[in-house]
């Protein structure tokens, strides 16, 4: 996929990265390895006060790397 954003900027992906849209409206494609990385899956409100307990499978939310981020 290929396109100009909002910036003028060319953004080129690769099958496998994904394409991002911020609260902004704008939009991005994000490498896998860092998107998988940084980003977490968000829910509803009912489902983020569920997350917050422990789950049976033990498994514990990652929270976003933010110095990854900015790179």
């Amino acid at each position: 996929m290929v396109f100009v954003d909002a910036l003028g900027r060319e953004q080129r992906g690769q099958a496998g990265d994904y394409l991002v849209e911020a609260a902004d409206g704008s939009r991005s494609i994000q490498r896998r390895q860092i998107f998988e990385d940084i980003y977490v899956a968000m829910g509803t409100v009912a489902e983020e006060s569920a997350s917050s307990r422990p789950t049976a499978s033990g498994v514990k939310r990652r929270t976003p790397n933010r110095s990854a981020a900015t790179a």
